[in-house]
């Protein structure tokens, strides 16, 4: 068993990444890495189910989300190949996956024939006080675009 961890942190020393142990109880001890800003315990194997679930669990992140929200606390060999096929496998992701967007249609305008058939309004504020009114109602016609603006009013108006 110690011989297999050696190896396994020897293959991680190739990465940049560097192991402190830190003791637990008399007979274990947490590898961890502190080649980061944070420290990241090195999972071991029956854990790392159990956190791949925590994380997924909390919104269904998609994978990269999910390498990256479990990449910056924890480390192990191989995660992101592990990470990409239990997300991939998983039948709650496989159904609830997007696989094309529909891009939502351009809305037309109606075509306008007649004048005054199609009114807009509008109330601009607020407007330096003049005669004692800040607003102003603005009136358009789509089919002439004549443009008419001369209703003003202030707030207590009824």
């Amino acid at each position: 068993m110690r011989k297999s961890i050696i190896e396994i942190f020897a293959r991680f020393s190739k990465r940049s990444l560097h192991f402190k142990q830190y003791p637990l109880d008399s007979c274990n001890l947490l590898w961890y890495d502190i080649s980061t800003t944070k420290i990241r315990p090195f999972l071991p194997r029956d854990i790392r189910m159990h956190i791949f679930e925590k994380t997924r669990s909390l919104a269904h992140p998609g994978v990269k989300s999910t390498i990256k929200q479990i990449a910056s606390r924890f480390i192990w060999l191989n995660f992101r190949k592990d990470i990409t096929k239990r997300a991939k496998s998983r039948i709650h992701c496989q159904k609830n996956k997007i696989n094309r967007q529909r891009r939502a249609r351009i809305a037309k305008d109606k075509e306008i024939n007649d004048r005054f058939s199609i009114i807009n309004t509008d109330i601009i504020s607020p407007f330096p006080t003049s005669e004692g009114k800040t607003y102003c109602l603005t009136c358009s016609d789509r089919f002439t675009h004549m443009l008419d603006r001369s209703y003003s009013f202030s707030k207590c108006d009824d």
